[in-house]
């Protein structure tokens, strides 16, 4: 019986990274989103919502 070394290149770490970085950016989209955007009082700036916002859709999309 002989080992069989199997030298092809799987892409795993830019595989990993692709999936893990648009995520982080959605989770960070929305808690930056959430301070600057939304107050006690109501929406504290328009930006700050549409951040928010997007970081919620992205988040579900991934």
């Amino acid at each position: 019986m002989e080992e069989k070394i199997l030298n092809k290149s799987k892409n795993g770490m830019p595989m990993l990274l692709l999936f893990l970085v648009p995520y982080a950016a959605a989770i960070a989209a929305v808690i930056f989103g959430s301070i600057y955007g939304l107050n006690e009082s109501g929406p504290e700036t328009s930006w700050g919502v549409a951040l928010f916002i997007i970081g919620l859709d992205r988040k579900s999309v991934v």
